[in-house]
């Protein structure tokens, strides 16, 4: 199942938790993706984020255990605290070089 999220659920999260195979695709009227949007998604399989988004939140991914890779856009410039902590099988992730400002811990728990 394939999910383009409109803005108001990127910003309040809580919508799909609970759903399996899921793939969400951030839409370019999106900027932020808020503090704890996707938090505990488990059946969260893949994200797709447009390079509109520059900003991604704390704890916004966090307990995503679905997500194996993730690629970065280089719009993002700051990742918040535990956006992607305990995602324990994200083996594969990319970073833009243009990261300005990132938690120390938001990759904490991975294996």
């Amino acid at each position: 199942m394939s999910i383009e999220i409109p803005y108001s659920m990127v910003t309040k999260g809580g919508a799909f938790k609970g759903f399996t195979g899921l793939i969400i695709k951030i839409p370019d009227s999106v900027t932020k993706i808020s503090d704890s949007a996707f938090e505990g998604y488990t059946g969260l399989t893949s994200i797709e984020i447009s390079n509109s988004v520059t900003e991604i939140g704390g704890s916004a991914f966090e307990g995503c255990t679905g997500i194996t890779s993730i690629e970065i856009p280089d719009s993002v410039t700051e990742i918040g605290g535990s956006a992607f902590s305990s995602c324990k099988n994200l083996k594969e992730f990319i970073l833009p070089t243009t990261i300005k400002k990132s938690h120390d811990l938001c990759f904490m728990g991975q294996d």
